[in-house]
């Protein structure tokens, strides 16, 4: 997620990770939150309304994908930010409401 950062300036990257089993020290996460600048700029053309959807990413750790995503003038479909998270209640404001 560095690298997504350092290579994409202005894109906005945030993620949580918890302690998976405190005895090996594995790690799981808790969400990953991450918006592309050039879709942030883009937002500015679109229609007041964003919608968000997900599905069900079934691995390991059942995680969900969430998408806000908006409609620019020209009938387009700009994605605008992308989420990871282990429940959709618990995180969906952490990033999408924030930004």
């Amino acid at each position: 997620m560095g690298a997504l950062k350092k290579y994409n300036p202005g894109t906005i990257v945030e993620w949580e990770h918890k302690a998976f089993q405190p005895s090996t020290g594995a790690h799981v996460i808790g969400y990953v939150f991450w918006a592309f600048a050039p879709c942030i700029e883009g937002f500015q053309f679109c229609r007041n309304v964003i919608s968000v959807d997900g599905t069900h990413l079934y691995t390991k750790y059942r995680h969900k994908m969430l998408i806000a995503a908006a409609m620019d003038g020209n009938q387009q479909v700009l994605p605008l930010a992308f989420a990871i998270v282990d429940d959709e209640s618990t995180h969906l404001g952490s990033g999408f409401s924030h930004y």
